[in-house]
């Protein structure tokens, strides 16, 4: 989960970095072309609540951060990007968080 963050170039929202893990193939992720990150799909076998939680794990943990950017007309969207994680919980193997 984390380098699926870590990896998109441009802003993700909680529910679109939800939806890439879990291999959603809406129109959205098609057109980003999100489903072709090898990242895609690795929480299939996950239900939307379990995600929802690990998400919600990750930002109490503070291993994600959320930052809010306002549009033109001042609403705001809240984008994921991952904070400073320990070379042991993330090391350079294949191991997916």
């Amino acid at each position: 989960m984390l380098r699926l963050v870590s990896d998109l170039s441009g802003n993700i929202t909680r529910t679109q970095c939800i939806a890439v893990y879990r291999g959603a193939k809406t129109k959205d992720v098609r057109d980003r072309g999100w489903d072709s990150l090898p990242y895609f799909g690795c929480g299939s076998h996950l239900d939307q609540n379990t995600v929802e939680r690990l998400v919600n794990f990750l930002l109490i943990d503070q291993m994600l951060a959320e930052f809010a950017v306002a549009n033109k007309s001042g609403f705001h969207t809240d984008y994921l990007k991952v904070r400073h994680v320990s070379s042991c919980l993330c090391p350079q193997t294949n191991i997916n968080i």
